[in-house]
């Protein structure tokens, strides 16, 4: 089940958004919520151990993409940023709607707060919408 790591909570200088991390075997969920703590943004990453995948949820506008995340660090003696890549995605989608990922998803949501929930299931809404 995703707990919140309390440590991962800070506000962003400038946006008047709070960023909230939850974590779990699975799973991480970034949420971004602004000042009367509407969620605006989510980011789900999955297969931590491995090949990490990434989709982005915006309230305003819904799945805004679904990725691999490149780690950057192939070589020691540089300092390369992860960045999301579209690449080699032939089947991520499937997998997600299949229900390997979005059905650990629905049972880590369960303690969640409400409107973390809520805007998890839009996410998986717009998941299913863009099939």
């Amino acid at each position: 089940m995703l707990q919140e790591i309390r440590s991962g909570r800070w506000q962003e200088a400038g946006s008047g958004l709070w960023r909230r991390w939850f974590q779990d075997d699975d799973f991480d969920l970034f949420v971004w919520e602004d000042g009367e703590g509407r969620v605006v943004t989510l980011q789900l990453a999955w297969n931590r151990q491995g090949a990490e995948r990434l989709v982005l949820w915006e309230r305003d506008r819904g799945c805004r993409g679904l990725g691999v995340v490149d780690q950057g660090e192939r070589d020691p003696s540089r300092n390369h940023s992860p960045v999301l890549s579209e690449e080699n995605l032939s089947g991520e989608k499937e997998e997600m709607l299949q229900g390997r990922v979005l059905g650990k998803l629905r049972s880590g949501c369960a303690g969640l707060p409400e409107g973390v929930r809520q805007a998890v299931g839009a996410l998986l809404e717009a998941v299913n919408s863009n099939r």
